[in-house]
């Protein structure tokens, strides 16, 4: 895997932990509003 790869999985794994929203991972994974925002 990738270092890229890597780090979508460990933030992923943060918000299903509650430490993240998914505001917050959409900015840090480099997501746009329309992306995050159905």
């Amino acid at each position: 895997m990738s270092e890229r790869q890597l780090n979508r999985i460990e933030v992923l794994i943060q918000v299903t932990r509650g430490a993240m929203t998914a505001v917050t991972v959409a900015n840090v994974l480099g997501l746009s509003r329309r992306l995050r925002c159905p």
